[in-house]
C-alpha cells in the first residue's frame, strides 16, 4: 500500500489534476482507457515481475481470496471491491467460504467450553 500512496503523492506534487485520486489517471486526470492501461502499465509490470497469464481480474480475485483466507470481514471486502450490495460480493466470492459454518461452530464451541455452566440445584447470580 505504501507504494500506491507514494505514487499518489508524486502525482499531487506534479500537480496532475486528479480530483478522484485515481491511481492511474490519463494525462487529463480522468479515467484511463482500459486498453491503454493494459498495454502501457499492466502488461509491462506483469512481464517485469515474471508472471504469466495474469489479468487485473485474476489479481482482484486473488486479493479477495487472500483476504477471506486471512479471516477479513466480508463487509470490509465488499467496501474494498466497491460493491453496492453485499449480495454481489457473496454471490461472486461465496464459494471461497466453504468452511464458514464449520468455523463458526468451532468458535461457538470454544466459547461454551470456557463458560461456567450453572450447577444443578444452585442458583446463578445475575
Amino acid at each position: 500500500m505504501g507504494i500506491l500512496l507514494k505514487h499518489l503523492s508524486n502525482q499531487r506534487q506534479k500537480e496532475i489534476i486528479n480530483k478522484d485520486d485515481l491511481v492511474f489517471p490519463n494525462s487529463h486526470g480522468k479515467h484511463m482507457n482500459y486498453q491503454n492501461f493494459l498495454s502501457r502499465i499492466f502488461l509491462p509490470a506483469v512481464e517485469k515481475a515474471g508472471l504469466k497469464r495474469v489479468t487485473p481480474h485474476t489479481l482482484r480475485h486473488s486479493y479477495v481470496a487472500a483476504m477471506i483466507s486471512a479471516g477479513q470481514n466480508i463487509k470490509y471486502i465488499q467496501r474494498q471491491l466497491g460493491h453496492a450490495d453485499i449480495r454481489q460480493t457473496l454471490d461472486t466470492y461465496g464459494h471461497l467460504l466453504p468452511d464458514a459454518e464449520k468455523d463458526a461452530a468451532e468458535k461457538l464451541n470454544a466459547i461454551f467450553a470456557t463458560a461456567e455452566l450453572p450447577q444443578e440445584g444452585k442458583e446463578t447470580k445475575r
